[in-house]
């Protein structure tokens, strides 16, 4: 793994009682490590053989990671697709829970074209 996916996931695992305390969604986990490899969001999606903009989508977080997707990932990324799973599900039940989403200063800034080409 490129970067610190750990690190990432267990701040999306931080919880009161059992519960996630912050919505982190998964596509800025994927965003990370498509930085950290110097990879497109444009390459992911044709290793993938995804349309680009269903890849866009997921890491801007307006669109659920499927497991078809997550088993895709962990193909080109090697991250379990467990993992992506993991943070989808903790994402959706933040969401639900009304916790509030990372801040940007958290997260970093995050635009609809960051690292498309």
């Amino acid at each position: 793994m490129a970067t610190d996916v750990k690190a990432t996931a267990s701040k999306s695992l931080e919880t009161t009682e059992n519960r996630p305390t912050i919505a982190i969604p998964p596509g800025l986990m994927i965003r990370d490590e498509l930085e950290a490899r110097r990879m497109s969001q444009r390459r992911l999606a044709s290793e993938m053989k995804r349309p680009l903009h269903v890849i866009n989508e997921i890491v801007l977080g307006k669109r659920a990671l499927t497991p078809r997707t997550a088993l895709e990932l962990e193909k080109v990324l090697e991250i379990p697709a467990h993992v992506w799973i993991g943070l989808e599900g903790r994402y959706r039940l933040a969401l639900e829970l009304g916790c509030p989403l990372a801040s940007i200063d958290e997260i970093g800034p995050l635009t609809d074209d960051s690292s498309i080409d």
